[in-house]
């Protein structure tokens, strides 16, 4: 069993925290070339190659139809393993919450945190700070766009309230944020406000990793 850090927003870290997030997907690098014979969270990903010189990701093997691979083991860690989060934080700079010598921009607000004092970066956060530790359960690759409904929610989407009085999705682009969308719809959204417009029609192969909040 491994622990590593992961980088989580404000909003993802509060969808974590009220239990709406149990899936992150980050981007495979380097992409395969188009590619993806299997997945597995234990042994890592075989990425189908040209050369049968050894590769940087890992052990090359070679099939009866001489077709060779090559391991990629995903960076997140397999099942089993830690994630501890980073997020915005800074020294707590006065008495309350009482008990924790941090406080953390995601959940300001609701801690009465008063809004004085530059906070720190994420990146910057060390394991000390860490508030979130998160269990693997699950690890594969998928093309973006396959997400399903089901898992587009287990994103951490947040509900709105539409026009037609159902609830639906919130839009997380710059514009129309109050826009009621499907998951999927909704999901886009959310996937281009972290990684840029246009991000997601590249539909690129995608690190799911499934987790449970320890």
């Amino acid at each position: 069993m491994k622990e590593r850090p992961i980088l989580f927003s404000a909003p993802m870290v509060r969808a974590i925290l009220e239990g709406r997030k149990t899936q992150t997907r980050r981007v495979l690098k380097p992409q395969p070339d188009g590619w993806i014979r299997g997945s597995s969270g234990t042994f890592g990903i075989p990425k189908k190659i040209t050369s049968k010189k050894p590769h940087r990701n890992g052990t090359i093997w070679q099939e009866p139809d001489g077709t060779c691979y090559d391991d990629i083991v995903c960076p997140y860690g397999q099942p089993g393993d830690l994630l501890w989060v980073r997020e915005t934080w800074r020294p707590k700079q006065h008495s309350f919450p009482t008990g924790w010598p941090y406080e953390y921009r995601a959940t300001a607000e609701q801690d009465g945190t008063p809004e004085h004092g530059a906070w720190k970066p994420s990146i910057h956060m060390p394991r000390a700070a860490s508030r979130i530790l998160l269990d693997i359960t699950d690890v594969r690759v998928e093309r973006l766009n396959d997400i399903s409904e089901w898992d587009a929610i287990d994103e951490g989407l947040e509900m709105v309230d539409g026009p037609d009085g159902i609830k639906y999705y919130g839009n997380y682009g710059d514009n129309n944020a109050d826009t009621a969308l499907h998951p999927i719809e909704s999901y886009r959204t959310l996937w281009e406000s972290i990684n840029g417009k246009g991000s997601w029609i590249q539909n690129p192969f995608v690190w799911v990793v499934e987790f449970k909040v320890l």
